[in-house]
């Protein structure tokens, strides 16, 4: 399957309560794991909250280290490998796990996990990056102690939850980058406030929660839970609050194209979300990778009567990441409007035309 497939839209399998291997690895030139080690695991506590809060208990992971006779010791050094800062490899260039993997011990047994978290020496490189089986462009690692098909890999703020959960976001949940690096995309407003696979840094201006979309997914919201616009006309929906457990409707979407959709979920203040009490709509364009911007904040509600237009102009691009030639849009505009609002979700009115 395709990401281009996901909007209409089946969802990718799920392991809801996988099972991680802690690995740490070193080079011939790097400091033993045993200082990092321990912060990885405390991280790794924190991203296993992060993830049973935010999905309402319907996620969580489990994880063992590794023993230490069987921590991946290469050969080489960081710099004949590629991984440290210091290499004539350009920087955006991928360090693959398998790099590493190569050199696990047999005894390891990853048939026994689901997914291989790999962690390395800080003071080589600043990389973290993640391997996921449903990526087209990825083929499963074959290595002595087994087949990996998801693994992540981090070499600096291995402590740091937040960005361990963006990159289980990625090796778990099948989730692409939010944000875009791509030359030449001028039309991409990103959701840098609304989730942790754009934003993994908390503070008071970002929410490092998940969109309503990235948790339908996941699996963690029902189709029921779903309010889906299908013809022209004016409608009012009531939406719960984006953290809040409840079985009542979190989002309503409007099917732009065969590869767009529109977008609503609303956010009060949480746990993971110290920022934004808002409705927001989006639009999610699976013609659009990683580094590509394939969720644009289209804009924000804030009060009772406040409007927000979607029309053909915001969804037209100027990159390769633009309609196919069989594509057409559906509709000539969006007009969401902003009817009330409480701690408990938004009323919003959405005319289609």
């Amino acid at each position: 399957m395709v990401r281009s497939n996901l909007v209409g839209f089946p969802r990718p399998q799920v392991i809801q309560s996988p099972k991680i291997l802690v690995l740490p690895f070193s080079f011939s030139d790097g400091e033993p794991p045993t200082s990092y080690l321990g912060p990885t695991l405390g991280a790794l506590n924190g991203a296993a909250h992060f993830y049973e809060q935010i999905s309402w208990g319907k996620a969580s992971f489990t994880f063992d280290a590794a023993p230490e006779q069987l921590w991946i010791k290469v050969p080489k050094t960081a710099l004949e490998m590629g991984f440290s800062n210091d290499s004539p490899k350009p920087q955006s260039d991928s360090v693959s796990p398998f790099d590493v993997l190569k050199f696990a011990s047999p005894e390891l047994n990853f048939d026994n996990y689901d997914l291989v978290h790999l962690v390395g020496s800080p003071d080589l490189m600043d990389r973290a990056t993640a391997w996921m089986e449903f990526d087209p462009r990825n083929a499963p690692i074959v290595t002595p102690a087994g087949t990996v098909s998801r693994a992540s890999l981090i070499t600096y703020s291995h402590n740091d939850s937040s960005l361990v959960a963006h990159e289980l976001g990625h090796a778990w949940l099948n989730l692409w980058d939010l944000y875009s690096g791509q030359n030449g995309i001028t039309d991409f407003i990103g959701l840098n406030r609304f989730d942790v696979m754009y934003n993994s840094v908390p503070n008071d201006y970002n929410a490092t929660d998940m969109t309503i979309w990235n948790k339908y997914l996941a699996g963690w919201v029902e189709p029921e839970q779903i309010r889906c616009i299908v013809k022209a006309g004016t409608t009012s929906h009531f939406i719960s609050t984006n953290s809040s457990k409840s079985d009542l409707p979190k989002a309503v979407m409007v099917k732009i194209s065969e590869t767009k959709v529109l977008v609503i979920d609303t956010w009060r203040k949480s746990e993971f979300n110290r920022c934004c009490n808002e409705t927001i709509a989006y639009v999610i364009d699976a013609t659009r990778i990683h580094f590509a911007g394939p969720y644009r904040l289209q804009g924000s509600l804030k009060n009772s009567g406040d409007q927000l237009v979607l029309d053909e102009s915001l969804l037209a691009t100027t990159t390769e990441w633009t309609l196919r030639p069989d594509e057409s849009l559906t509709i000539s505009n969006v007009t969401v409007t902003l009817l009330d609002s409480d701690a408990s979700g938004a009323l919003v009115e959405v005319t289609t035309k």
